[in-house]
């Protein structure tokens, strides 16, 4: 029960961890795991974009997942302003 907490407070670290559990008590042990560790460092503060658009040119997508969040932040402003005042039908 106390590694299931642990694990909902710290889900990104419980990723890096290899756990083994005995049979025959309730101990553990546990180590980190270097290599995830590496591969997780390796990816800090970049962007992975998944699409279904097979245009190759990088740049374009990119610039169409800009104008994407432009569009959201609009529509967010537009809700806001929306809710200032009541609206009678």
């Amino acid at each position: 029960m106390r590694l299931g907490v642990a694990r909902n407070q710290a889900r990104t670290a419980w990723r890096l961890l290899a756990i083994e559990l005995a049979v025959d008590s309730a101990a553990f042990t546990y180590r980190l795991d270097r290599e995830k560790l590496r591969r997780a460092r390796r990816r800090e503060g970049r962007y992975l974009l998944r699409t279904n658009l097979t245009d190759d040119d990088q740049a374009r997508l990119w610039g169409l997942y800009l104008q994407r969040v432009s569009v959201e932040q609009a529509f967010r402003n537009l809700k806001g302003d929306l809710a200032i005042r009541p609206i009678f039908h």
